[in-house]
């Protein structure tokens, strides 16, 4: 199935009200994250990003997630001062990875599901109790 990333944001919105969390979107479309998660009482800002297509190797497969934002002469990696969470969702094998902007290492991410030892995010599939 292809998803746009207005349709992406939709499905975490719903996975985080399934959840409990109380969810707020910004009106305007002018900050580094798409939406601010309250949950009791602590505000978190979420940026969203996907992918559908897997990079394969002879020894592995992987995807890649951009980690940084602005236009194409001016990116910059996640920080901080911009959002709290990245929340990658791997398309094709409905997968969350919920990832402080803390760990981020680079400008993007590369997950491998099959293999959660190999890579530095292993540790963020499906891990909803990092909020």
């Amino acid at each position: 199935m292809r998803y746009q990333g207005g349709e992406v944001e939709l499905r975490f919105f719903l996975e985080c009200t399934l959840r409990g969390f109380a969810v707020s979107v910004p009106l305007q479309d002018t900050e580094a994250y798409d939406l601010i998660l309250d949950i009791s009482g602590r505000l978190r800002r979420v940026q969203i990003k996907s992918t559908s297509s897997p990079v394969k190797s002879s020894s592995h497969v992987r995807y890649k997630i951009h980690a940084d934002h602005g236009n194409d002469k001016n990116n910059r990696q996640y920080s901080p001062r911009d959002v709290d969470i990245l929340a990658a969702y791997l398309i094709p094998l409905d997968l969350w990875y919920i990832i402080p902007v803390t760990e981020i290492q680079g400008p993007s991410l590369a997950l491998y599901p099959h293999d959660h030892l190999r890579g530095h995010y292993g540790r963020f599939a499906n891990n909803w109790d990092i909020l």
